[in-house]
């Protein structure tokens, strides 16, 4: 049911059952925080509506010229192989560096959640 005179697109649930809670929104300062840790897609896959679009995560990255993620890692894995030299090898520095990511997304998607929950525990 929409009523499109007061300009509603669409009735939540909350909404529905008179249920008065406030949804926390990434803002362009989250989305920065976030930028290494993972990718505008699985930053709208851990927190769904709480975010924006993939699309708009993207133009967000652009606007602060810390888009390229993908080219951002392979540059930080070209330079630790320069500077070991023969020393490491490259299949060990792709999986240290995923290790490294991985744990670094967990970390930033908690820290994230402990700031929704608690904006969200005040309404």
């Amino acid at each position: 049911m929409t009523n499109s005179d007061s300009g509603d697109d669409f009735i939540t649930k909350e909404r529905l059952w008179g249920i008065n809670t406030l949804k926390y929104r990434l803002t362009e300062n989250d989305y920065r925080s976030l930028w290494m840790a993972a990718s505008p897609r699985q930053i709208k896959a851990e927190f769904g509506d709480r975010s924006h679009s993939v699309r708009t995560i993207y133009r967000i990255y652009k606007k602060y010229g810390i888009a390229g993620i993908k080219a951002h890692k392979e540059q930080v894995r070209l330079e630790i192989s320069k500077e070991s030299g023969s020393t490491l090898d490259e299949d060990w520095i792709r999986g240290k560096l995923k290790q490294i990511g991985e744990n670094k997304k967990r970390t930033a998607f908690a820290e994230m959640w402990v700031k929704i929950e608690k904006f969200e525990a005040r309404f």
